[in-house]
């Protein structure tokens, strides 16, 4: 009887629903919620940031129209799409068939990031934690509602990192379809250039481990071959299209004087080129050379000074959330700090919770934080695991690295919280099997019905 109460007491609990169906209902609640949430946003909502810029190019390159004198400078993926979706539908179709696609790929996203999970730490559940904290994040659900780049750009990456971190077998194979992902995700957004690199040098450190030098050689050369392949058709197209060597994109370099500079995002870059050179503005050149002249002349003056100048950006695009300017109002942090620091009342504290935006920016916060935390918490769990690991630490040291020297905002950082929650989930897992382990033992140590 006393072995038939322990064996009940730590035989595992059997899935009430398996685990193909369990994920199959994370990802349509997640697409019910983008599509339902989204039907109350509008047309204009949606357009934000560079969507008219999107549209202009989209229709330049579908059209194929696009010419020097108009080039733009991020990458060709998106403004394709978009083009496309405006060809069938026309604008407001295009921006419904848009959100619609979106919405779908978002929704794909919890799948990604629960395979991430799974197939590193081994665990369901942690699987299943991580893909709850994007199904029902409230930034993801915003952000496939609004023509711009980042849920495309962060699904594909996503989903080059699932099929990276995917079963062994045909390896090969696994490896030429992460390049293309990679690939596709850089020409949605140039910054990730370089994060294959480290891609294929992890190929090479965990099959040199196992003393597979050749192999693993081989396996970084397929995956960093078709990289380029996919990348070098826009460098083709750019070069005899459009008389510019591109590979991805261009543009860092104003990334990199606003950052300089300490400026945010909004900046007029003509205007800013005219204060540096007295009322001109330089070719791409001399645009290049006065970018670099000012770093220089920058951290000569003052290293110090632009490091934590540098530092300071960082960290407060990393803990502010994206997307709590959707809601129009008072900012929640400077609300917060007002009340703070020079009203304290009960008065003072109920205007700022009964502002109508305070809640959904609340929950915001509380999301994002939530994440940031748990993260931290993963990533020391992990620490001796951080070869297997690499592949998702990698890409948030990646975005903080290229951040830390371009324009760092909360949408530049927004790519990174896939791999926040995989890491979260990963922490979840580990409290829950705490938990379950200390209730197991209190329920041991109770004594048995009275006889």
């Amino acid at each position: 009887m006393a072995h038939a109460q322990e064996n009940a007491l730590t035989a595992p609990r059997p899935f009430i629903l398996s685990p193909q169906i369990g994920l199959a209902v994370i990802v349509l609640v997640a697409l019910a919620l983008r599509l339902g949430i989204g039907a109350t946003i509008s047309a204009d909502q949606a357009m934000v940031d560079d969507s008219g810029w999107y549209f202009i190019a989209g229709e330049l390159l579908v059209t194929d129209q696009m010419r020097p004198e108009n080039v733009v400078p991020f990458p060709p993926l998106y403004p394709l799409m978009v083009g496309v979706a405006k060809m069938l539908f026309g604008l407001d179709g295009a921006i419904i068939a848009l959100r619609l696609a979106q919405s779908i790929l978002s929704a794909a996203l919890a799948a990604f990031v629960y395979r991430i999970a799974h197939r590193l730490s081994g665990s369901r559940r942690a699987g299943v934690a991580a893909a709850l904290g994007i199904a029902l994040n409230p930034l993801f659900i915003i952000d496939a509602n609004q023509i711009v780049t980042e849920t495309l750009f962060i699904s594909l990456t996503t989903w080059a990192i699932s099929v990276y971190v995917g079963p062994d077998e045909r390896l090969g194979r696994k490896m030429a379809a992460a390049g293309a992902l990679l690939g596709l995700g850089t020409l949605t957004r140039a910054v990730f250039v370089a994060f294959p690199l480290g891609l294929a040098l992890h190929v090479l450190l965990t099959h040199g481990l196992r003393r597979e030098w050749r192999r693993g050689l081989r396996l970084a050369g397929v995956l960093l071959v078709v990289y380029v392949a996919v990348v070098g058709v826009w460098t083709v197209y750019s070069v005899v299209r459009l008389n510019r060597f591109q590979f991805g994109g261009y543009g860092a370099n104003d990334l990199l004087l606003t950052a300089t500079l300490g400026r945010d995002g909004t900046q007029n870059m003509d205007q800013v080129y005219r204060d540096l050179t007295g009322g001109t503005v330089p070719s791409d050149g001399e645009r290049d050379a006065l970018v670099l002249r000012t770093l220089g002349d920058t951290l000569r003056a003052d290293p110090l000074g632009y490091a934590a100048q540098r530092l300071g950006q960082l960290g407060e695009a990393l803990v502010q959330p994206h997307h709590t300017p959707f809601f129009v109002g008072p900012s929640l942090k400077e609300a917060a700090l007002a009340w703070l620091r020079k009203d304290r009342s009960l008065d003072g504290l109920s205007r700022l919770v009964g502002d109508p935006t305070f809640v959904p920016k609340a929950l915001m916060y509380v999301v994002h934080w939530s994440a940031l935390v748990l993260a931290a918490a993963g990533l020391w769990r992990t620490r001796r695991e951080w070869l297997i690991y690499a592949p998702v630490s990698g890409l948030i040291v990646y975005f903080a690295l290229i951040h830390l020297f371009l324009l760092a905002i909360p949408r530049y950082l927004f790519p990174i919280t896939p791999a926040l929650w995989v890491f979260a989930g990963v922490a979840l897992d580990g409290l829950t099997r705490r938990f379950s382990r200390s209730r197991t033992g209190d329920l041991r140590r109770r004594p048995g019905p009275a006889r």
